[in-house]
């Protein structure tokens, strides 16, 4: 019974109160989605692991396997806006790089070498969707 009482209680204390109101109309400008732009800079410092492809001509690879990740820098600008209640418009322009790097040096032998692999590329997406 006292349980009976404590649900019937705690069913009532946890009630809420509901008010229906009539929401405003939305004009036709307020369903279009916004314009946004973006604007990115990343510091990039990407890990390989190289190895020798067995199945591919099999070369050694000798010195290129002591070298090591280039951290470089990427940028990127973007844009988007609607185009209507369901249809929105995506684009932008990108720079990304990323590379390697190696140095030699021997004491013994008064030796040096050293160099820097920097890939680069640009990109454009472009995108409509719903």
């Amino acid at each position: 019974m006292l349980l009976f009482l404590g649900w019937f209680i705690t069913g009532h204390a946890y009630s809420q109160l509901e008010m229906k109101a009539q929401e405003p109309k939305k004009n036709k400008g307020q369903l279009k989605a916004p314009t946004q732009f973006a604007v990115e800079g990343l510091n990039i410092k990407n890990n390989r692991i190289l190895a020798s492809n067995p199945n591919f001509l099999n070369k050694p690879l000798g010195e290129r396997v002591n070298e090591k990740t280039l951290r470089t820098w990427s940028y990127s600008l973007g844009f988007q806006t609607g185009l209507g209640r369901w249809l929105r418009f995506d684009t932008g322009l990108q720079f990304i790089q990323n590379g390697e790097s190696y140095a030699y040096s021997n004491v013994s032998s008064d030796s040096t070498f050293s160099y820097e692999n920097r890939y680069r590329y640009l990109g454009m997406p472009l995108s409509i969707h719903r």
